[in-house]
């Protein structure tokens, strides 16, 4: 007899547990939760691109760079072996005896089924026109770097803002495009221009990561790097549902060995 309310309390809590789990969907505009990174273990395999979070990295962003732009980053790469780098654009610029360049890339690892992810790489330029690699820095979409206190350019030390380009940068798909159309024309307080799109996730509906150039509507504003989040539902509506400053000096800063 007690081996049979044993089985039975057994199967009531799994009963439970089961629609428990059924009903924890995301059925509006909140986010979902995202995986910490530090309790999760990395999969042996990396389908379609995704990554911690459910997030699905976009590497088919348009570049903004010019000829010579690209021909200094293919410069300081020569001899790097183990991955392929795709600039994208260059987020900002730091004068010293010579220019920092901090440029947006798409890097893929010389390995079978290899999955592109997003890095920051910063090259140096001198005076005689020599170059080099000086670092490089994942920028992890479960992870992203962002600033707490976001009212002074001092946030990016020396590092200057490039400004964005009068060229209109197009999202990689439709969907995507028309979602931060629809939602950054909504939004107030700054305004924003798309430099890349760097994830999608999809929820009921779909979350679209975007970089991006923000200004502030004010009477001295001051460009910076966003990460935003774009939510669109399945009836096309679209909103951001977060904006934060990109910290930059985390990217662009070699770690201290």
């Amino acid at each position: 007899m007690k081996k049979i309310i044993t089985i039975l309390l057994i199967g009531a809590l799994g009963s439970a547990l089961l629609l428990a789990g059924c009903g924890n969907k995301n059925t509006g505009t909140d986010q979902p939760e995202v995986p910490d990174a530090s309790a999760a273990s990395e999969p042996e395999s990396n389908p379609g691109g995704m990554i911690l979070g459910g997030w699905t990295v976009s590497a088919d962003a348009a570049s903004t760079l010019t000829d010579e732009e690209k021909e200094t980053l293919e410069k300081a790469l020569e001899g790097l072996v183990g991955a392929t780098y795709e600039p994208v654009a260059i987020l900002a610029t730091q004068l010293v005896a010579g220019t920092n360049y901090a440029y947006l890339c798409t890097t893929t690892p010389v390995v079978p089924d290899a999955v592109p992810h997003w890095t920051v790489a910063v090259v140096y330029k001198d005076l005689q026109g020599n170059v080099s690699l000086t670092n490089v820095a994942d920028l992890d979409l479960a992870d992203v770097k962002i600033l707490e206190q976001t009212d002074t350019s001092e946030a990016v030390g020396a590092w200057a803002i490039t400004e964005p380009s009068g060229k209109a940068v197009m999202l990689p798909s439709e969907e995507a495009q028309a979602a931060f159309d629809k939602a950054a024309e909504a939004y107030v307080g700054v305004s924003f221009q798309p430099i890349a799109l760097l994830g999608t996730q999809i929820v009921a509906g779909t979350n679209y990561k975007i970089l991006c150039y923000g200004t502030p509507s004010t009477s001295d504003p001051f460009t910076s790097l966003y990460v935003i989040d774009v939510y669109a539902d399945l009836q096309g509506n679209a909103e951001i549902t977060n904006a934060d400053q990109l910290d930059l000096l985390a990217y662009v800063t070699p770690p201290i060995e």
